[in-house]
């Protein structure tokens, strides 16, 4: 299950890329966090959009309809699957440590003030100080210009980005889990996607094995679905008795 999911977070890394002309550059909202400041992107940063429509005092109803569909399909399966930035992430590994369970709501705050933010100055605020945009946006900028053009903006993003990397070292999957505010709208979704986990109680003998593999740190067998879960699959593969598994319903 590790090497299909690795498979396609490749394949959804690739088609996030393929703006090499503009041509290519379609504009439409990636599955995940993906900034469309990289000179590579063929798709846009949900995200970045709905604060782009804010911002603009427009109603966001296309965002708004894109991400109901992709909640209800795959609820924060997208972060486990697809999301560019969480790919990133399960590169680094970190560990599976389990940190205070209230801290995970800082991402619903991170949400809200991110857009108070967004309409009050008009501007893609949370973008400003997005780590995704730091990797994805800033650094292949600085590639491609060959580092000619280094401002405080870029210097602030590269801070931004080292500090990421090592908080994503100590704490696996650190951004999904406290402060991601995409994943937190798809944690809205969770419990009612067509994608999901099942547990058969019947099967299950308590050993919580399962959840020592998570990298979110979900602590209770009922977290599995929950707000936290990123339906990676790690639980399904770490349980001997088969009493995890996928189905879509």
């Amino acid at each position: 299950m590790r090497s299909r999911r690795r498979l396609v977070q490749a394949g959804a890394f690739i088609t996030f890329n393929l703006g090499i002309n503009t041509s290519l550059k379609t504009g439409i909202p990636c599955w995940g966090l993906f900034c469309y400041a990289c000179p590579f992107a063929s798709t846009a940063c949900p995200f970045g959009s709905l604060q782009h429509f804010i911002a603009l005092g427009l109603a966001p109803t296309y965002l708004i309809g894109w991400l109901l569909v992709q909640g209800g399909l795959l609820g924060r399966g997208v972060c486990g699957w697809l999301c560019p930035f969480g790919a990133l992430q399960d590169l680094f590994g970190g560990r599976k440590v389990r940190i205070h369970s209230k801290l995970r709501y800082l991402k619903y705050v991170n949400l809200a003030i991110a857009i108070i933010a967004t309409y009050v100055l008009l501007d893609t605020a949370f973008c400003w100080f997005c780590p995704s945009g730091s990797f994805f946006g800033a650094v292949p900028y600085l590639i491609t210009t060959g580092g000619e053009i280094f401002t405080l903006g870029i210097m602030i993003h590269l801070t931004i980005l080292a500090l990421a990397v090592g908080l994503f070292i100590m704490v696996s999957r650190f951004w999904c889990r406290y402060l991601c505010p995409l994943g937190a709208i798809y944690s809205f979704f969770n419990r009612y996607s067509l994608f999901n986990i099942k547990l058969d109680e019947e099967k299950c003998k308590r050993c919580l094995v399962c959840l020592e593999s998570c990298p979110m740190g979900i602590r209770k067998l009922e977290g599995i679905n929950g707000s936290d879960c990123i339906k990676c699959g790690e639980c399904v593969n770490s349980c001997k008795l088969g009493a995890l598994k996928y189905e879509i319903f």
